[in-house]
């Protein structure tokens, strides 16, 4: 039987830099919580008033994990998207995303930040932070358990426009969307 890598999604304090404390069981500096699907796991971008004109949720921050490699002896192949976006029916809504390298205090996204792709990329689109010549932007694999083989620091908010009806959404029984992270081990 293979054991299969647990790699798990921390969410951040955008002003607290985490370096040196990625790794670790306890919690790292800045940590909020792990993100998964229970109740108190989720990524809350709290609420927006779309009134007057549309409007950008507050950045939240994230970054994956390697918490246990088991029989792995890596994670590559990393490609990050929406998997359900069913809580949104009517209306322009753009999920944004920026992914750094290094971290970045309080970077807060706007409209000409990237788009979350909403099928699964065809190519990777996360990667590591260690770098190295012929990887300047970050190894495209995690390959270990230690503070810098994490993956690039995820930026990720909501723009809602005027015309999106007001309304939870997210919540429970009003639909959903959620983040996937899809990689391959070795």
């Amino acid at each position: 039987m293979v054991n299969f890598p647990d790699v798990e999604w921390i969410q951040q304090d955008p002003a607290v830099n985490p370096s040196g404390s990625r790794h670790l069981k306890t919690a790292p500096a800045g940590f909020l919580r792990v993100l998964d699907t229970s109740a108190g796991g989720v990524l809350d971008f709290g609420q927006l008033n779309t009134t007057g004109s549309g409007a950008i949720t507050s950045t939240r921050l994230a970054y994956a994990r390697i918490n246990d490699l088991a029989d792995a002896s890596g994670v590559f192949n990393m490609r990050l998207f929406l998997v359900n976006v069913t809580a949104w029916g009517i209306g322009a809504v753009r999920f944004l995303e920026q992914k750094q390298l290094h971290f970045v205090p309080n970077l807060t996204l706007n409209s000409s930040a990237d788009n979350t792709p909403t099928v699964v990329p065809s190519h990777p689109n996360l990667s590591g932070t260690i770098t190295e010549p012929e990887f300047p932007l970050g190894k495209p694999w995690m390959s270990g358990t230690i503070d810098n083989d994490v993956s690039q620091y995820v930026h990720l908010a909501v723009e809602a426009g005027v015309n999106v009806p007001v309304g939870t959404y997210g919540g429970a029984g009003a639909g959903t969307f959620r983040y996937r992270l899809l990689y391959d081990f070795s």
